[in-house]
């Protein structure tokens, strides 16, 4: 008797474990879902690696986190260990992530293959013309890789630039100061916003003896 009872026990909280465990996925997935919405992939992201956490082969979460890690511009690194899962599925906006990843790799002519299938079906996040786009960036990389162009690129160096974005540079006409906007660490805010980013400021630096400064924030959002 006693043993009919604790096995009676063990299946009730068993049941009980999985409503649970059930309700907390779907709680997960609607917050998910709410930051996905408002292009928060930030904090979106969050909650879909808590969601494939939970279940390594939950369809969406993971189709969802590779989207989310491409609008970051992670690395590679991160977004292949998604790929089986977007392999396994034959949603559209896995075939866009896949497609993604492979143009990534260098491999243009799979990612406008995928692309291509990718277009049959209507029902996914990225429009006709994203993905028409997607094609072309793909045979445009292909031809230059074909025919490379020999072009040189010189790093300023490290009063100047760094890991971090950088944009619009203007240079005064007697090529002695230098302003440009960056998203880099050590800014007024120094914080990161919804999107992982920090906050951009307006950077200034002065040429001394042919050699650029150090930098000096003018200003922020």
């Amino acid at each position: 008797m006693r043993k009919l009872i604790f096995i009676l026990a063990l299946v009730t909280n068993s049941l009980l474990s999985f409503a649970q465990s059930k309700d907390f996925v779907k709680l997960l997935k609607k917050e998910a879902a709410f930051y996905f919405k408002s292009e928060d992939y930030y904090n979106a992201l969050g909650f879909y690696r808590r969601i494939v956490a939970h279940d390594a082969k939950e369809e969406e979460a993971n189709i969802l986190s590779t989207y989310c890690k491409l609008k970051l511009q992670y690395h590679l690194d991160s977004l292949l260990v998604h790929e089986k899962e977007l392999k396994a599925s034959k949603k559209s906006d896995a075939l866009y992530c896949l497609a993604m990843i492979k143009h990534k790799q260098k491999m243009f002519d799979e990612s406008i293959i995928v692309l291509q299938q990718c277009l049959k079906n209507k029902k996914r996040i990225v429009s006709d013309d994203g993905v028409n786009f997607m094609i072309g960036v793909n045979r445009n990389a292909k031809k230059y890789m074909t025919n490379p162009h020999r072009s040189i690129v010189r790093n300023i160096g490290k009063n100047i630039n760094s890991a971090y974005p950088e944009y619009v540079p203007i240079v005064t006409s007697d090529e002695h100061a230098l302003y440009f906007t960056s998203r880099r660490e050590g800014g007024v805010n120094n914080k990161k916003d919804q999107f992982g980013y920090y906050h951009e400021d307006i950077y200034v630096s002065h040429k001394t003896n042919g050699a650029w400064g150090l930098l000096k924030i003018l200003a922020s959002r």
